[in-house]
Formats: C-alpha cells, structure tokens, sequence
C-alpha cells in the first residue's frame, strides 16, 4: 500500500500517536515510582536514629525489638511539596517500610548485645557463687 495522500499521512500519524500516549505514560509513572522509592530509602536512612534503637533493643530485649515493628517512622512532609499524588502514595509506603527495617535491625542488634551481656554476667555470677 503506498501512501500518497496528505489526508492518509494524517490519519497514518494520528493513529501513531494514539496508540503511542499509554506507553509514554507507563514509561512516566515508572520513573516517578523510581525516583520516589529511590528518595524515600534514602531519607530513610539518614532520618532513622539507628543508635537510640540499638539501646531500646539492648535495653528492653524483646520488647525493643517488637516495639520498633509495630509503629511506624514519621515522615518528612516537606518532602513531599509539590509532588504528584502518586509520587506520595509510593514515598510514604517505602519510607515507612524502609524505616521499620531500619528499626528492626538495629533493635535486633541491641537486642543480641543485651543477651550476649546478660549471658555472660550470668555465667559469671554463677562461677563466682560456686567459687565461694
């Protein structure tokens, strides 16, 4: 088929274009899904206080290590002015997921010294009475 009208091009571009739009916009929203799980890891990271739940950890055994499971880091609402809401939804979900690991890991850590502490100090307050 050969083209040679100016209306055929027209129609021939048209449908291109049509059928091109849902790609650019998948293509879109996958960039803004990267670009706010990328941020949010990232904040995460660095907003998270790892040493104060290592203590709570270290402190309150297992109960550090459930607490820092059951709620959830605040997020940095400056960070999403502007944004798209589906830029948001995405933030505010790896953010908070991401922050809990975070907690969760280093209360596990605290978690572990405590009981290394414990066990030991035990074991060693046993020999000492049975010395005596």
């Amino acid at each position: 088929m050969k083209i040679n009208s100016t209306f055929q091009v027209s129609v021939f571009l048209m449908a291109v274009l049509m059928f091109s739009t849902p790609f650019i916009t998948i293509a879109e929203e996958g960039s803004v899904v990267a670009e706010a799980t990328a941020a949010a890891i990232a904040d995460a990271e660095k907003n998270v206080n790892k040493t104060s739940w290592f203590i709570i950890g270290c402190c309150l055994t297992r109960g550090g290590v459930i607490a820092s499971t059951v709620g959830t880091p605040p997020v940095p609402i400056e960070r999403l002015a502007g944004k798209s809401p589906e830029y948001m939804i995405v933030y505010i979900s790896n953010y908070q997921s991401h922050g809990r690991e975070i907690r969760r890991r280093s209360a596990t850590k605290g978690f572990l010294l405590g009981a290394i502490i414990i066990g030991v100090s035990t074991i060693a307050s046993s020999l000492s009475v049975g010395n005596n």
